[in-house]
């Protein structure tokens, strides 16, 4: 369903400035942009399945090494091992 409102929100924003700014979307509109609009629906509903927002949930903040939980996340991203 996440998908489905995504595509009616690239929908209604392309048809609202094709509406209210016509000039300027003739002016700069491009093919790649339809093809863009069609394939953000699919890409945001596929890592909405395979990443839900249940993941990134934080336990009780009273549980929570915040140091430990820094060092974790830093040596994650900012380590080349």
């Amino acid at each position: 369903m996440y998908a489905g409102k995504v595509g009616l929100v690239v929908i209604t924003v392309e048809r609202y400035f094709k509406v209210v700014h016509a000039v300027a979307h003739r002016k700069y509109y491009r093919d790649w942009m339809t093809k863009a609009g069609v394939a953000l629906p699919w890409i945001s509903g596929l890592c909405f399945f395979m990443f839900p927002p249940e993941l990134f949930v934080l336990p009780h903040e009273s549980s929570v090494n915040w140091d430990f939980s820094c060092q974790v996340i830093s040596n994650a991203y900012f380590n080349s091992d």
